[in-house]
């Protein structure tokens, strides 16, 4: 994940056809705006989808561990909190209050009581970790930050799909598997399109 804390963030991605390292640009939509992250003047963690697939994030704990502004209770589904820079509201998995942190898909908010749903990430564009305060931009709610989760968008320019295959077994245990797929159809050329993606487990 590239940072950046007052300061460019430097990426550096191997090239396809050689060992010499290039600078990767990153897009983010921290400002409500599409801009270059290191032209952005606040701290940011971003993990792209290239992050998101070799580091096998697809829930909220397998990137919440790894950013270092992030901390969370969960004590079982559906009571999911995270906290950032420390800052607390004085929730409980058996209490909460109005969050201080916001987390939202795309724009829906879905953190506004504390808790946050746990959802199953697959065909994500990027995840943007927004160090607060970020009330401004995101409400009363994302006091202490937020974190945003981007999907990819519908493309009408061109069909496309995928699926991706997980499975496993454990020295005298059970076999575990997930399967996940998305579909991308345009429906009018260059105009409309519908994007659907599903997983089972």
């Amino acid at each position: 994940a590239a940072t950046m804390y007052g300061m460019p963030a430097v990426g550096a991605t191997v090239a396809a056809g050689g060992s010499s390292d290039t600078l990767e640009a990153i897009t983010v939509t921290a400002r409500k705006r599409t801009e270059n992250l290191q032209d952005v003047p606040q701290s940011i963690d971003v993990f792209t989808s290239k992050d998101l697939q070799n580091l096998s994030i697809s829930r909220f704990e397998d990137y919440a561990t790894k950013t270092p502004s992030v901390s969370f209770i969960s004590s079982g589904p559906g009571t999911q909190q995270f906290f950032m820079r420390g800052v607390s509201d004085g929730s409980s998995p058996n209490v909460t209050n109005t969050s201080s942190t916001g987390f939202f898909v795309d724009d829906m908010s879905m953190s506004f009581y504390g808790s946050i749903p746990d959802l199953h990430q697959y065909d994500i564009e990027r995840i943007e970790i927004l160090n607060g305060p970020q009330g401004t931009l995101f409400g009363a709610g994302s006091m202490s930050g937020a974190i945003r989760v981007i999907t990819n968008k519908p493309d009408p320019n061109a069909f496309s799909a995928g699926v991706d295959v997980d499975g496993g077994q454990i020295d005298g245990g059970g076999i575990n598997s997930t399967y996940e797929a998305f579909v991308n159809l345009p429906i009018l050329e260059r105009k409309t399109a519908v994007r659907l993606s599903a997983f089972a487990k």
